[in-house]
């Protein structure tokens, strides 16, 4: 894929690799530039969800510049992985555990709180009330 402008034309993705099924687990970004980085994706062998990601700087692919692992929610299944929903319950920052969030849903399967990250708080969602609740805490579960 490539872009081009009146004066130049520059490759923005490069070299995508696909798994069996038909999933997207490597690509090139930025292969024309000074810096372009690989992304890597890993996918759960029983449910097909994205259960990893990876950027390296193409330069430097033993050290990933992010490294997220996902995981999912089982709902009410109990006893094997395939009653897996797809609602995302957590990201895992490998480089930084500061940056991981939290996400609960209500038994309804709405989101009820996401909890984590940057900002280190929590947004709760009310089931009573229409409005969204910041909390300051720094507690992840």
């Amino acid at each position: 894929m490539s872009y081009s402008s009146h004066t130049t034309a520059q490759e923005l993705l490069d070299g995508v690799q696909y798994n069996t099924f038909g999933q997207v687990t490597s690509l090139t970004t930025g292969a024309d530039s000074a810096n372009p980085e690989v992304e890597q994706y890993g996918y759960d062998a029983q449910t097909g969800m994205l259960a990893n990601q990876k950027v390296y700087k193409a330069s430097d692919m033993a050290t990933p510049t992010l490294d997220l692992s996902y995981e999912y929610n089982r709902g009410y299944s109990v006893g094997n992985l395939s009653g897996k929903t797809g609602q995302l319950t957590h990201i895992t920052n490998n480089l930084d555990h500061n940056k991981d969030r939290v996400f609960e849903f209500d038994t309804l399967g709405r989101l009820k709180a996401a909890r984590g990250g940057l900002d280190a708080g929590a947004t709760d969602y009310s089931e009573r009330t229409p409005s969204i609740k910041r909390s300051t805490s720094s507690t992840v579960v």
